[in-house]
């Protein structure tokens, strides 16, 4: 800034002094041009002159002409001493010097004192004028811009601390708009001790939170019962719907938030509200098992309905018919998503929700349970290039998750693979994933028609719930497909025979299939508090499995870590039933299913319950477990 103020100063001079020397040509000596010169100060030694390259400083010993007139010298300058090594030279006589009469000159050699030398300084020209940017402004506009950026960072970190909680932060960002550093500091301190007083104090609380394990593939933390995940409800497009100021007396949705956190807690798959004559009770379903939860007023129990029905966009007036609708919340780990459904009965509205995790409930083929050898059975017939893969089993028996595991496992980066399902249980990175919407006219049968449209390599088709779905299915394995479903049979043999009662033709059930796999869940025993105990070889005698007395097996005992229940976590129990050529014929000419498992056995086939009776050997799980889950 200074530099421009400078040189609109010598440009101001130089209009002034062009105005009156006006612009000439200086011709150095040495045989220099200058042109568009303007004069703006002579000494009796120097010309200061202004150029088209800025301003300069010339001698005038070195000026030859100025605008073709020799330039004309004044009068000596007083003596001055040379120092070693320098040029002396003596001033020649001028124009007027020349003109002046010779009796003039004589006496002015008698009075004047001899004249001093001169010395010859080389001609130098200055530089250009260069621009110095003076950074100190930058620098302070910079700190004044990072100061914003923080202050409003700040402000926003605190909106969302503040809806992580669920509370107001109003008072809180006005605090913090107000006192710039004082109230976040203020604001840090008070997230601490709130922090600090829901842990209890506890520093061994990640520890704690690893051996809990809220979904079966998550390698992160997760709180411990009864502490909080930061539980938001979000709608389809994962924004926070705000809840903000509406308490217990004018709706449920902090009951709701209470109840749904603690299932997420307590990896719950399904959570049970059911109003009975003079209490609401509320039940989870925990590896399995319904377990009560707690126990609320009829009055508490309607808004709790009411608010889960509102946030899955159910109709809340319609009391009378069924109705189904889901909603979205967003905890501190991950999305998860909740599918709601509704029934009529004497005392009231029944409500249940299904809990999908998506992501977290994703796992990988060795984390379903499958031994070493069906393993890697499987895996391999996984990786055919056409046909049709089904799994079988009851309600909750783990189908998805083992399709799921499957589909995970092949190549997707160069395999097109889809699925229709209903609804889309979990999500696949680099899958197409239909769920089926009957109110858009998206249904099984039409889903996997569209899809067959879609070049697809790979198709998971998510049940196959009537006749039209599996003749379709079966369709597309025939014609270069490779195609995973599930059924619900009781084994996988008895699966030939469901598919024959759903009309389909034996050639093309021997020629789509190629294997069949069933599957139950048994609950683990909890590695802390399981009881080893001496076998006596007949605990399994009920359903046809016996072994040797004198094994040691264990049960199920109860501690803190269960929660009293003996059991943490649930695993498969599987047969896998690959078909073969002679498996092939049998099936196209309906051998019996007592045949058809004599041929398999000879190939190494085993039924789910020796499977069972192996991890209960294994100390796995109990024999009761196994009894009841067949």
């Amino acid at each position: 800034m200074h530099n421009h103020g400078r040189l609109a100063l010598i440009f101001g001079i130089g209009l002034v002094l062009g105005s009156w020397a006006g612009a000439a040509e200086v011709v150095l000596k040495s045989g220099v041009r200058y042109s568009k010169v303007t004069i703006l100060r002579q000494t009796p030694t120097t010309l200061r002159v202004y150029t088209n390259f800025g301003e300069i400083t010339l001698q005038r010993s070195q000026v030859a002409t100025i605008d073709g007139k020799p330039l004309s010298h004044p009068a000596a300058a007083p003596t001055a001493r040379a120092t070693p090594g320098e040029e002396i030279a003596t001033s020649e006589p001028t124009i007027e010097e020349n003109s002046t009469s010779e009796s003039s000159q004589a006496a002015t050699v008698e009075s004047a004192p001899p004249r001093a030398p001169r010395v010859a300084v080389p001609l130098v020209a200055e530089p250009l004028p260069t621009y110095q940017h003076d950074a100190t402004m930058d620098w302070k506009l910079g700190a004044v811009f990072l100061a914003v950026l923080l202050y409003l960072a700040h402000l926003i970190w605190v909106q969302h601390q503040m809806n992580r909680r669920s509370k107001s932060a109003t008072l809180w960002n006005a605090i913090v708009f107000l006192l710039p550093g004082v109230g976040f500091v203020a604001f840090l301190v008070y997230i601490l001790s709130t922090k600090a007083k829901a842990y209890g104090g506890r520093e061994d609380i990640a520890e704690a939170q690893k051996k809990r394990g809220l979904f079966p593939s998550e390698k992160s933390a997760v709180p411990l019962k009864g502490q909080g995940i930061g539980l938001r409800f979000v709608d389809e497009n994962s924004r926070v719907i705000p809840t903000i100021g509406l308490g217990k007396k004018e709706s449920g949705l902090d009951t709701a938030r209470e109840v749904l956190e603690a299932a997420v807690v307590q990896r719950a798959s399904d959570i049970h509200i059911e109003p009975q004559e003079e209490l609401c009770r509320i039940r989870f379903r925990v590896d399995g098992q319904l377990a009560e939860h707690r126990i609320l007023t009829p009055g508490e129990g309607i808004r709790l309905i009411t608010s889960l029905k509102s946030l899955a966009e159910i109709d809340v007036a319609e009391k009378r018919k069924a109705q189904d609708g889901r909603f979205r919340v967003k905890t501190d780990i991950r999305e998860v998503d909740f599918r709601v459904a509704t029934a009529n009965s004497i005392h009231g509205e029944k409500l249940v929700i299904r809990i999908l995790d998506r992501k977290g409930g994703l796992m990988s083929l060795d984390q379903v349970g499958m031994s070493a050898d069906l393993e890697a059975l499987f895996d391999r017939t996984i990786h055919s290039r056409a046909g049709m893969i089904i799994v079988t089993g009851p309600t909750g028996s783990g189908k998805t998750s083992t399709l799921y595991a499957a589909l995970s496992r092949l190549d997707r980066e160069k395999l097109n693979i889809m699925t229709i399902e209903d609804p889309v249980e979990y999500e696949l990175q680099g899958a197409t994933q239909i769920p089926v919407a009957p109110k858009a006219g998206t249904t099984y049968e039409s889903g996997l028609r569209s899809i067959l449209r879609q070049d697809p390599d790979v198709i998971l088709v998510g049940e196959m719930r009537d006749a039209e779905a599996a003749t379709v299915a079966i369709r597309a394995a025939l014609t270069g497909h490779l195609v995973f479903t599930s059924l619900h049979t009781r084994d996988s043999i008895a699966t030939l025979i469901r598919l024959e009662e759903m009309g389909m033709d034996r050639s093309q059930m021997a020629s789509a299939l190629i294997m069949l796999v069933a599957q139950r869940l048994v609950r683990v025993l909890c590695p802390a508090c399981r009881r080893p105990v001496t076998s006596t070889g007949r605990e399994m005698i009920d359903i046809g499995i016996e072994w040797d007395p004198g094994a040691t097996i264990y049960e199920s005992v109860g501690c803190e870590e269960c929660e009293g229940s003996g059991f943490r976590g649930r695993t498969g129990i599987f047969e896998v039933l690959v078909l073969n050529d002679a498996i092939r014929q049998a099936v196209q000419q309906g051998t019996s299913q007592e045949e058809i498992l004599t041929m398999a056995r000879g190939n190494g086939f085993r039924p789910y319950r020796e499977d069972g009776a192996g991890k209960v050997l294994l100390g796995l799980t109990s024999a009761a477990e196994v009894r009841d889950a067949t």
